[in-house]
């Protein structure tokens, strides 16, 4: 893959980390009242499902490069890898939700760090996305075990198997489940066919897609705000190549040290930044009695949280990591 195109990925996937974590979540943090009214971006619910499917695409994407032929063998080493890189900084989050009372339930907590709490509801707020995302990397093996020939069938019983749950399950379970996995095997199947991310985002089809993606946000904005409208599942493809489309033009601008800089973080800054905002709004408010604005939130929140998920990454990366790998070689 070249400099280029791993650019412009990152440029999507940070796109879509500052959607939700500046955007989306900080509006939680603000006082809402005569002296702060409501920032409300059109069709904002929509483009934020978009953003978390433009998140589950790629992670699809960047894990087709594993090949499982020798599958115990080759699976160990994929599990100690996502444990290592993913699982327990996750974890980590999880416990300070719980503690912080972000997520106070105890039951919550056992299914988000068994990584079932998508099919044994209730899901934690925000890190439903992570456990399923997780859940759907402990599939992945079975998902590319031998031959290519049958990844479609795979992913279809798999599929098939989260229908069979939902219907057998007395809470069913996560409705999410049924956009999110089609996604996340999306991404593994065009990073399986070579060429296929270029040919997805060549400009006639990103132009159209953006085009779409608009109207259907209009659509549903305006006359079917329903989320069980078909119009709804349309607009995940549509809305995803839009903003890879966007992204590679995005990356051709002077913005790459920006770029890699949030990349790099984007991952701590959505596992972290609820933790960060939480705390900072119960010290902050207990010192100043301070009714948060936006502005506020913009200058303070946001920027501390992205310079500490940096420095957790970096730190986690630079301390944590080389002991875990030590210890597994020793």
């Amino acid at each position: 893959m070249s400099k280029e195109r791993i650019l412009y990925l990152d440029t999507a996937r940070v796109i879509a980390m500052l959607w939700i974590v500046c955007y989306w979540h900080v509006k939680d943090y603000v006082e809402l009242g005569d002296k702060h009214s409501e920032l409300k971006l059109y069709g904002d619910v929509f483009v934020t499902d978009v953003m978390l499917g433009v998140f589950m695409f790629l992670s699809g994407f960047f894990m087709s490069k594993y090949n499982f032929v020798h599958f115990w063998e080759d699976s160990k080493v994929y599990y100690a890898k996502r444990l290592t890189r993913f699982y327990l900084l996750y974890a980590v989050s999880a416990i300070s939700l719980f503690f912080i009372g972000f997520n106070p339930k105890f039951n919550t907590l056992i299914t988000t760090l068994t990584i079932t709490s998508s099919y044994f509801l209730p899901q934690p707020r925000t890190l439903w996305f992570l456990s399923m995302l997780a859940s759907f990397y402990l599939l992945t093996p079975f998902i590319l075990m031998k031959t290519r020939k049958l990844l479609i069938v795979r992913m279809l019983l798999l599929f098939l198997g989260g229908v069979i749950l939902h219907l057998l399950l007395p809470k069913g379970i996560d409705n999410r489940f049924f956009w999110c996995f089609p996604l996340y095997c999306a991404g593994i199947c065009v990073g399986k066919i070579k060429k296929a991310m270029d040919i997805i985002t060549n400009d006639f089809i990103g132009i159209l897609s953006i085009t779409i993606s608009i109207v259907i946000v209009v659509l549903l904005q305006e006359s079917m705000p329903d989320k069980n409208n078909w119009l709804y599942f349309f607009m995940f493809p549509f809305g995803i190549v839009s903003v890879i489309y966007l992204s590679k033009y995005l990356s051709k601008l002077n913005i790459a040290v920006i770029v890699q800089w949030l990349a790099y973080c984007s991952m701590s800054a959505y596992i972290f930044h609820r933790v960060f905002y939480s705390v900072l709004k119960k010290v902050i408010y207990g010192i100043i009695g301070y009714d948060f604005s936006y502005l506020f939130c913009f200058m303070v929140f946001i920027p501390i949280c992205l310079v500490g998920s940096y420095l957790i990454q970096y730190g986690y990366d630079r301390y944590v990591i080389p002991k875990i790998i030590y210890k597994n070689n020793s």
